[in-house]
């Protein structure tokens, strides 16, 4: 932006360099959003509605909300889902939590993200899995950590997010090879 202003960027340059401002700024607030929406839900500012809802639907809408991201990615997802899958839950929070989980599956997938929906003793599991590289030793402890990106885009916060919701619901996640 200094340089436009100065007059040092080319005048056939500026309408790239004007983009590339756009998009960091975009990223940057996301990112601050991102920041304040954790540190709300982790100091219990944020309030949760728990109502019965049905789990593989929330899914099937996070699936359909990234299924542009993942055509853009040539990555298929999958969804398998036996049986109606009921629980009390926010349905608003938990569908951040699957858009943010499907989402980092997309981008470490090769081709493919397969994600089960199946009802178990005491609740409900939903597991994602993509054919990617698998974690290194390193990302797979700090996957959960704030601000840790490992070898990923991103702001190292949707995993940490994901994980405060989920526990807020009773529930756990976790991730492995």
């Amino acid at each position: 932006a200094e340089a436009i202003k100065d007059g040092v960027v080319a005048p056939e340059e500026t309408g790239r360099c004007l983009n590339i401002i756009i998009r960091e700024s975009q990223r940057l607030k996301k990112l601050v959003e991102d920041i304040i929406y954790l540190s709300k839900i982790e100091s219990f500012e944020e309030q949760y509605e728990f109502l019965p809802v049905d789990v593989e639907e929330i899914v099937r809408e996070a699936v359909e909300t990234l299924e542009s991201v993942a055509k853009g990615r040539n990555v298929a997802i999958e969804l398998s889902s036996a049986e109606e899958a009921r629980a009390s839950a926010d349905g608003e929070k938990i569908m951040r939590v699957f858009v943010n989980v499907i989402g980092n599956a997309l981008r470490h997938a090769a081709s493919r993200v397969f994600v089960e929906v199946r009802k178990e003793e005491g609740g409900v599991c939903v597991a994602v899995e993509d054919d990617g590289p698998g974690f290194s030793k390193q990302d797979l402890d700090r996957l959960f950590e704030r601000f840790y990106r490992g070898s990923g885009e991103g702001s190292g916060l949707g995993m940490t997010i994901a994980k405060a919701i989920v526990e807020r619901h009773g529930g756990s996640i976790k991730a492995e090879n």
